[in-house]
């Protein structure tokens, strides 16, 4: 794939509603170090040239390809603000993930004109085609004008239901999806703590 026409996408907006950082931890947990590191600093690494999404002022100093997202309510309405910035192939990222060298291979050898990458709790990330923009682009239209639409829809697990016909109540994996047990995010301060403990 040639890099300059694909775009690789880090979606950092979120609330942080889980987060409590204490005295020694960043207040954004996507500038958590790790491996001596930030994550956002092992993304910038692993992939070419990524763009953040964030409205936050500690991210936006520490990262210099920034843009502050239209609508950051939820994911779904941070990644609907990334649209002018689709390309060919288009790779969302999530910011306060932690990608394996393996997740990286996965996503590098992608055919399928969209993927979901995750477990049976979190989706870690996405991939799609031009090909299926429009698809995308109304995918998230029809999510964000539903009736229920509020804040707890607005996750990728919503739009993935919405993108393979299932309904908003039914948790299951179908198609366009790979699994994966390489990935770690972290929510709270435990999860980090208990994570940099072990390793």
């Amino acid at each position: 794939m040639n890099p300059f026409r694909n775009s690789i996408l880090i979606l950092a907006a979120g609330k942080q509603e889980r987060w409590n950082p204490g005295t020694v931890l960043p207040k954004a947990k996507q500038l958590l170090k790790v491996g001596g590191e930030t994550l956002l600093e092992r993304m910038a690494r692993q992939f070419y040239d990524p763009v953040v999404f964030t409205n936050h002022p500690d991210i936006q100093a520490h990262f210099k390809r920034c843009y502050e997202p239209l609508d950051s309510l939820t994911t779904v309405s941070t990644l609907h603000s990334t649209k002018a910035h689709w390309r060919e192939w288009t790779t969302i990222l999530l910011g306060d993930v932690m990608y394996s060298r393996q997740q990286v291979k996965r996503l590098a050898r992608q055919k399928e004109k969209v993927m979901f990458y995750g477990d049976e709790m979190e989706i870690y990330c996405l991939k799609f085609h031009e090909d299926v923009r429009k698809v995308m682009a109304k995918a998230i239209r029809d999510l964000t004008n539903h009736v229920q639409w509020e804040e707890k829809y607005g996750k990728l697990w919503n739009l993935y239901r919405i993108l393979i016909g299932v309904d908003y109540r039914e948790h299951r994996i179908g198609s366009n999806f790979t699994w994966v047990g390489d990935c770690r995010d972290f929510d709270t301060r435990e999860e980090y703590l208990n994570y940099v403990n072990r390793n």
